[in-house]
């Protein structure tokens, strides 16, 4: 594939992933989830763009990856237990 293919299907990917965490914004998982999928995603493009193919890097890029997600699990498990749900609008979170 090109250079040029690549990115347009990365964009294409990024636009779709942004478009569906604005019209799924009920539940606090599905939202932790798609936010991963964009962050990968967006690992994935820098990797085959850049043409950086040492292990080093991709760890160095993924630890913060890491990082988010089990502030997000964390964070999931804090929601659930103080509200007995993972429905953003139950929660005091978002406000309006």
């Amino acid at each position: 594939m090109s250079p040029q293919t690549l990115t347009m299907l990365f964009v294409v990917l990024l636009v779709t992933l942004l478009a569906t965490i604005s019209l799924h914004r009920l539940h606090l998982l599905s939202m932790l989830l798609l936010m991963e999928a964009l962050i990968l995603t967006t690992v994935l493009w820098v990797l085959l763009t850049t043409h950086l193919h040492t292990p080093f890097i991709l760890i160095f890029i993924l630890t913060p990856a890491v990082c988010e997600a089990a502030l997000g699990l964390a964070l999931f498990v804090m929601i659930t237990r103080t509200t007995g749900n993972d429905m953003l609008k139950s929660s005091a979170l978002i406000t309006g």
